[in-house]
């Protein structure tokens, strides 16, 4: 043991059962978008040595996925699973406890929900996208300011020790950042220990059964805007616009401009309580952002025989809209779910499709 290790204290353990054993809970979703495309729904321990690192092309080895059941119906939300440990388990150990000293260090695990599309039951590069972590659907919280790049801000891990000699943090330290070198050190038992990033110091947790829910975070949360009036929810939606479109420079979009432009149809909707006239200008002002399409609302139908689920359109006069951001060509955006970006000019025939003239 380094001397750095001696003069960490042992973190203060509650629910001491021995350690996890089978982990349970809930995948919550808002996202209209959630479940289209999906080939495979999985929910994983994810090894987190690519956050670790600050590694966005970090593969997670196959053999340190440990595969949940899902226990419910996964096209309702709440989603129920069950994930069952290994005695012991395969991922990718690292030495977090700031000392000098190379030691074995622990396996750090988020739970984490993927759509397994390519190969076999595990994931591989093309399913993960590249590498990296989760920012979305697992049981840790991401920092929602995008040029923190990914940061955990907060949820749960799940971390392993093959003996009670190696050091966690226990803080986030002076800088805010977790796994930087003025975290203060813990020693964690062996075996699995659930931290709970939460609580300030952080939590360990050795429940044999402990709960552990999936977060879906504010990027992919649903923005629902159907309480309020038209001229309220446009509003709503370019502040919206403001703060999450990557390109207002770029495309030199002048969002003051738009509102001041655009804001006077939605009004005249709401007056006349004009719900087609709405939808119509809805339409016409998000084709004036480029890269955007429209997705009129949805909502889920029971599977066909062949387990697919068709969509129907809901009056829009509930408010509920989806923005979807297209490339030039399909691509899978992990933040959605796993589903398949449309072609643009789809998107675009398919709004000109739903009889608004």
């Amino acid at each position: 043991m380094s001397a750095a290790q001696e003069d960490a204290p042992p973190a203060d353990i509650v629910n001491d059962e021995g350690g996890a054993q089978v982990i349970t809970g809930t995948l919550s979703y808002t996202n209209t978008l959630f479940t289209a495309g999906v080939a495979q729904p999985i929910i994983i321990t994810e090894d987190q040595a690519g956050f670790v690192d600050r590694d966005k092309y970090f593969l997670m080895p196959p053999q340190s996925q440990t595969l949940a059941q899902i226990t419910s119906d996964f096209y309702e939300s709440p989603v129920n699973y069950s994930l069952t440990l290994p005695i012991e388990p395969q991922g990718s150990f690292r030495d977090v406890d700031n000392d000098a000293e190379a030691e074995q260090g622990v396996q750090v695990f988020a739970i984490a929900y993927w759509s397994n599309t390519f190969g076999d039951p595990f994931l591989e590069e093309r399913d993960l996208y590249g590498g990296g972590w989760s920012t979305a659907y697992a049981s840790t919280r991401i920092d929602p300011d995008p040029s923190s790049e990914g940061e955990v801000v907060g949820g749960k891990y799940v971390i392993y020790a093959t003996d009670d000699t190696q050091g966690f943090p226990s803080g986030f330290g002076a800088d805010g950042l977790l796994f930087t070198e003025d975290d203060p050190i813990v020693t964690v038992p062996q075996g699995y220990t659930v931290v709970d990033l939460d609580t300030e110091p952080f939590t360990f947790d050795r429940s044999a059964a402990p709960v552990i829910d999936l977060i879906e975070g504010d990027a992919s949360a649903l923005q629902d805007f159907s309480t309020m009036s038209y001229t309220d929810a446009f509003d709503a939606m370019i502040e919206l616009f403001r703060t999450r479109y990557a390109f207002t420079e770029y495309k030199e979009l002048d969002w003051d401009a738009l509102k001041a432009e655009w804001r006077p149809r939605f009004e005249q909707a709401e007056a006349d309580g004009d719900s087609l006239e709405y939808r119509r200008a809805l339409r016409d002002f998000l084709w004036q952002i480029p890269g955007w399409a429209c997705l009129w609302p949805v909502h889920p139908r029971r599977p066909d025989r062949r387990g697919h689920r068709r969509h129907r359109p809901l009056d829009a006069r509930n408010g509920r809209w989806s923005l979807h951001r297209h490339a030039d060509r399909p691509r899978s955006t992990r933040g959605t779910g796993g589903h398949q970006a449309r072609r643009g000019d789809r998107q675009h025939q398919r709004c000109a499709d739903e009889r608004l003239g």
